[in-house]
């Protein structure tokens, strides 16, 4: 059973905190596969009570590559950025924005039939805040749906076009967050939870 979104670590092993012998040197780590896991050395400088680590698989490329690139720095980011409510509640409700666009393409891809997937690709990760835990949660929620839409485009079941223009929303969601801790312009649509409060439903 899941745990609530709003405690996102608890569904993670925890583990006493550990140190890296040179956690300023940005060694390049690799997964079992030899794809590059960028910012390893960020994320270890940073020190927390407790030490979450997963190992994360993942049977879409675009997700995994996402995570190999960006997760560790956005984790960073959000430790060193994301200090106030406002802030948190901006990050929760662009991180929900995500989440939302996943179950939508879940239904997308359901329509198709299930088709074998690739074997998933392993990215070992370290979580330091619940929402880098949420930031992971999302995401996986989205990848076995961009697999199976990606299979269906290979299969012929459908157009790339299509299949592009489905997962184009999820993307720019996740744009939406990166932007926001990168201090970067983000786009000027609002998401389903800072609508649904200004007419109060949310």
């Amino acid at each position: 059973m899941n745990a609530p979104l709003d405690n996102p670590v608890s569904v993670l092993a925890e583990r006493p905190a550990i140190s890296s012998a040179n956690p300023d040197s940005p060694t390049t780590v690799r997964t079992q596969e030899g794809r590059v896991v960028k910012n390893a050395h960020k994320i270890e400088r940073i020190t927390t009570v407790v030490d979450t680590r997963i190992t994360a698989r993942f049977y879409s490329w675009q997700i995994s590559r996402e995570i190999r690139r960006d997760f560790n720095l956005l984790s960073n980011k959000l430790v060193m950025r994301v200090k106030t409510d406002s802030a948190r509640r901006q990050v929760y409700d662009l991180l929900m924005e995500i989440r939302l666009q996943a179950q939508l393409l879940q239904t997308e891809a359901e329509s198709f039939p299930i088709l074998q997937l690739a074997s998933p690709q392993e990215v070992e990760l370290r979580i330091v805040t619940p929402l880098a835990a949420l930031l992971y949660r999302v995401l996986n929620e989205a990848d076995i749906s961009v697999a199976r839409l990606t299979e269906a485009s290979k299969a012929g079941l459908i157009m790339q076009s299509k299949q592009e223009s489905l997962v184009a929303p999820l993307f720019i969601a996740y744009s939406d967050v990166k932007n926001y801790l990168l201090n970067k312009e983000i786009s000027n649509t609002k998401t389903a939870a800072q609508l649904g409060r200004e007419i109060g439903i949310s």
